[in-house]
Protein backbone atom coordinates (compact mmCIF):
# COMPACT_ATOMS: atom_id res chain seq x y z
CA UNK A 1 0.00 0.00 0.00
CA UNK A 2 1.54 3.37 -1.08
CA UNK A 3 0.65 7.08 -1.27
CA UNK A 4 1.84 8.93 -3.87
CA UNK A 5 2.22 12.81 -3.61
CA UNK A 6 3.35 15.37 -6.29
CA UNK A 7 4.29 18.21 -5.82
CA UNK A 8 4.77 21.39 -8.36
CA UNK A 9 7.33 24.25 -6.79
CA UNK A 10 7.57 28.05 -7.73
CA UNK A 11 10.22 26.73 -10.01
CA UNK A 12 8.29 25.50 -11.81
CA UNK A 13 9.92 21.62 -11.10
CA UNK A 14 7.57 18.82 -10.08
CA UNK A 15 8.67 16.32 -7.76
CA UNK A 16 6.56 13.09 -6.64
CA UNK A 17 7.22 11.79 -3.00
CA UNK A 18 6.03 7.95 -2.41
CA UNK A 19 5.48 6.76 0.91
CA UNK A 20 4.74 3.18 1.74
CA UNK A 21 3.05 2.35 4.69
CA UNK A 22 3.42 -1.48 6.01
CA UNK A 23 2.38 -3.62 7.61
CA UNK A 24 4.63 -4.55 10.88
CA UNK A 25 4.93 -7.93 9.89
CA UNK A 26 5.14 -7.05 6.19
CA UNK A 27 8.12 -4.63 6.64
CA UNK A 28 10.32 -7.44 7.91
CA UNK A 29 9.68 -9.70 4.71
CA UNK A 30 10.49 -6.65 2.44
CA UNK A 31 13.15 -3.76 1.77
CA UNK A 32 11.13 -1.72 -0.64
CA UNK A 33 10.61 1.10 1.91
CA UNK A 34 12.99 2.30 4.73
CA UNK A 35 13.03 5.59 6.40
CA UNK A 36 16.12 5.94 4.98
CA UNK A 37 15.29 6.23 1.33
CA UNK A 38 12.04 8.52 2.29
CA UNK A 39 14.67 10.94 3.66
CA UNK A 40 16.65 10.82 0.81
CA UNK A 41 13.82 11.27 -1.59
CA UNK A 42 12.87 14.16 0.69
CA UNK A 43 15.83 15.67 0.82
CA UNK A 44 17.21 14.92 -2.95
CA UNK A 45 17.49 18.96 -4.00
CA UNK A 46 17.13 20.55 -0.36
CA UNK A 47 18.87 23.70 0.10
CA UNK A 48 20.56 23.86 2.91
CA UNK A 49 21.00 27.39 3.66
CA UNK A 50 17.15 27.30 3.58
CA UNK A 51 16.71 25.11 6.93
CA UNK A 52 16.04 25.96 10.57
CA UNK A 53 19.56 25.61 12.64
CA UNK A 54 20.01 24.09 15.80
CA UNK A 55 20.03 26.65 17.89
CA UNK A 56 21.66 24.79 21.39
CA UNK A 57 18.53 25.62 23.31
CA UNK A 58 16.51 22.99 21.69
CA UNK A 59 15.00 20.43 23.78
CA UNK A 60 17.60 16.86 23.66
CA UNK A 61 16.13 13.59 22.35
CA UNK A 62 17.37 10.31 21.78
CA UNK A 63 17.29 8.43 18.27
CA UNK A 64 18.65 5.07 18.85
CA UNK A 65 22.06 5.60 20.53
CA UNK A 66 22.39 9.10 19.54
CA UNK A 67 21.52 12.24 21.17
CA UNK A 68 20.34 14.83 18.77
CA UNK A 69 18.49 18.41 19.49
CA UNK A 70 14.71 18.97 18.43
CA UNK A 71 13.46 20.88 16.09
CA UNK A 72 10.21 21.56 15.08
CA UNK A 73 9.27 23.01 11.89
CA UNK A 74 5.36 23.42 10.54
CA UNK A 75 3.96 23.61 7.54
CA UNK A 76 0.73 23.23 5.72
CA UNK A 77 -0.45 21.78 2.34
CA UNK A 78 -3.43 23.47 0.13
CA UNK A 79 -4.86 20.93 -2.29
CA UNK A 80 -5.16 22.03 -5.54
CA UNK A 81 -6.79 19.07 -7.56
CA UNK A 82 -7.03 15.29 -6.98
CA UNK A 83 -4.77 14.30 -10.26
CA UNK A 84 -5.29 10.76 -10.57
CA UNK A 85 -6.47 7.66 -8.17
CA UNK A 86 -5.80 4.11 -9.24
CA UNK A 87 -7.95 2.10 -6.41
CA UNK A 88 -6.19 -0.99 -7.04
CA UNK A 89 -2.60 0.00 -5.96
CA UNK A 90 -3.68 2.58 -3.69
CA UNK A 91 -2.22 4.83 -4.94
CA UNK A 92 -3.25 8.85 -4.89
CA UNK A 93 -1.76 11.40 -6.56
CA UNK A 94 -2.66 14.88 -6.37
CA UNK A 95 -1.66 18.65 -6.72
CA UNK A 96 -0.85 20.87 -3.52
CA UNK A 97 0.43 24.16 -2.89
CA UNK A 98 2.62 25.34 0.45
CA UNK A 99 0.50 27.25 2.27
CA UNK A 100 2.76 28.32 5.68
CA UNK A 101 6.70 27.03 6.71
CA UNK A 102 7.48 28.15 9.91
CA UNK A 103 9.89 27.37 12.77
CA UNK A 104 11.66 28.73 15.26
CA UNK A 105 14.83 30.52 13.89
CA UNK A 106 17.71 31.48 16.79
CA UNK A 107 18.23 35.37 15.08
CA UNK A 108 14.58 35.94 15.15
CA UNK A 109 11.79 35.59 17.89
CA UNK A 110 9.68 33.74 15.48
CA UNK A 111 10.44 33.10 11.13
CA UNK A 112 7.61 32.18 9.16
CA UNK A 113 8.89 31.43 5.10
Amino acid sequence: MGITLACSSATNRNKVLQANFLHPLESQYTDKWTEKSLIKDLLRDYEKRARPVVDGMSPEITVGNTTVQQITVAFGLGLIQILQLNENEQILTVSVRSLYVSYFEVFFSSSVV
